[in-house]
C-alpha cells in the first residue's frame, strides 16, 4: 500500500485517501477516530508524504507556530474563522464515528493556539481552500513537494536523533532518514523536535567573577601562595578547565 511505504510502517486505521500529490501518489488521509486496536485517534486528516511534512517541520522550526497563536489573540476575525474550521473538523470527524474520549477535541492546538502545522495543513488540503484560514497560509508558504516527482524509498528508513546540550538549553532533534534509490538522495524526515531552557551555567554566571576549578584530589593552595604554583587552576569563563602543569619528580641516586 502506497500510504505505508510512505509512512515506513503498516497504515491504521484509513478511512480514505483525502487528497494527493500532483505526482499521484497520496498525502494526506482520513483516518478513523479509533484505531483497530481501540485507540481514539483525534488527527482525522494525516499527512502521509515524507516530503511535505519535512518542509513543514522546516517552517515550524522557524518560530512560525508563536506568531500565529499571538495574531489569534490579537486578531477577531481570523480567531473566528480558525473556531470555525475547529467546528468543521469535528463534524467530519463525527460523521465517521462517535469517540467520546476525543469529544470536542479537533487537532494542531484548535480553536484557540497554533501547535502543529501538520495538522492544520492535512486539515486545508483535505477540506479545500477558505475552510482553515492558517492552513492556508501556511499552504502558501510551502514550496512545490511534487516537484522532485514520486518518492521511492530504498529500504527502510534510519532513525537517528541529536542532543546539543548547552549552557542555557538543550535541544533534541529526532528524524528518520530515508535514502532514493534512483538518485542516492538522502531525505532527512523530522519526527520531534524538543527544546528545554535547563539554565546549567547559572551557577557560574551569578557570580561577579568566573570561578577557579579544583582538579580531583587536589588541595586549594595555602594562604599567600601563588596560584600558578600550587594546584587550583584559574580559567576565563566559558574556557574548559587547563590540567595543572605536571610536577616533575627526581631519581633517587644510587
Amino acid at each position: 500500500m502506497a500510504v505505508s511505504a510512505q509512512l515506513g510502517r503498516p497504515a491504521r486505521g484509513v478511512h480514505r485517501v483525502a487528497h494527493r500529490c500532483r505526482c499521484g501518489l497520496p498525502d494526506v488521509v482520513e483516518t478513523e477516530p479509533r484505531l483497530p486496536d481501540g485507540t481514539p485517534f483525534p488527527t482525522t486528516f494525516y499527512l502521509t508524504c515524507p516530503r511535505l511534512a519535512a518542509e513543514i517541520g522546516r517552517l515550524e522550526a522557524s518560530g512560525l507556530m508563536r506568531e500565529w497563536t499571538e495574531r489569534l489573540a490579537a486578531d477577531p476575525d481570523l480567531a473566528a474563522g480558525y473556531r470555525r474550521a475547529h467546528e468543521h473538523y469535528l463534524a467530519a470527524r463525527e460523521r465517521l464515528g462517535h469517540v467520546p474520549e476525543i469529544a470536542g477535541i479537533s487537532a494542531g492546538g484548535m480553536p484557540d493556539r497554533v501547535k502543529c502545522l501538520h495538522s492544520l495543513v492535512g486539515h486545508a488540503l483535505a477540506a479545500g481552500p477558505g475552510v482553515n484560514p492558517l492552513g492556508d497560509e501556511a499552504l502558501a508558504l510551502l514550496p512545490d513537494w511534487a516537484a522532485g516527482g514520486r518518492l521511492r524509498r530504498g529500504g527502510p528508513p534510519v532513525r537517528v536523533a541529536a542532543v546539543d546540550c548547552g549552557t542555557n538549553s538543550i535541544r533534541l532533534l529526532v528524524a528518520d532518514i530515508t535514502t532514493e534509490p534512483a538518485t542516492g538522495t538522502r531525505h532527512l524526515h523530522e519526527l520531534d523536535r524538543r527544546l528545554e531552557i535547563v539554565r546549567l551555567g547559572r551557577a557560574s554566571t551569578a557570580r561577579a567573577g568566573c570561578p577557579s576549578r579544583r582538579w580531583p584530589g587536589r588541595s586549594p593552595p595555602a594562604s599567600g601562595t601563588p596560584s600558578g604554583s600550587a594546584n587550583w587552576v584559574p580559567t576565563r569563563c566559558g574556557s574548559s578547565p587547563r590540567p595543572p602543569p605536571a610536577t616533575p619528580t627526581t631519581e633517587p641516586s644510587s
